[in-house]
């Protein structure tokens, strides 16, 4: 069985370097708000009203046109499964964050190297370097 979850890549710009929002889940690990769509949204509605939910950011522009995804395989009630997450780019406007306590432990503005750091799983740092080298060419 193959589980999606779609998210955002959260940058702000800043005078030096951008920086990437990053939160830590109620179970521990950093990343970035991503979660699983309802009814008939699609994958952009789905990362979007997660960023919304989780981080409280309102004010972004999402860069629709690429995408980053990450996949592993895990074990749910002893069935094992794959878990695709797919991820989008966006520039937040405002620093401020407002967290959903309930899935949400705390989150921080981190410049790459530091973001990278932070990351636990590699298919995750992997999805930080593409994003930030996609950003790179960009400019």
């Amino acid at each position: 069985m193959t589980e999606y979850s779609y998210g955002i890549i959260p940058f702000l710009r800043t005078h030096s370097e951008p920086e990437f929002l990053l939160i830590q889940h109620i179970e521990g690990q950093w990343g970035f708000p991503k979660g699983h769509p309802e009814s008939d949204e699609t994958p952009l509605e789905t990362a979007c009203r997660e960023l919304e939910e989780e981080a409280g950011v309102m004010q972004y522009v999402v860069d629709e046109f690429q995408s980053f995804h990450e996949t592993y395989p895990f074990e749910h009630k002893g069935e094992k499964r794959t878990k695709i997450n797919v991820y989008f780019l966006a520039e937040v406007l405002s620093p401020e964050v407002t967290i959903q306590e309930e899935e949400i432990r705390q989150y921080a503005w981190l410049p790459f190297h530091e973001a990278l750091e932070k990351i636990h799983y590699m298919s995750r740092k992997e999805v930080l370097q593409k994003a930030y080298a996609g950003m790179l060419d960009a400019a």
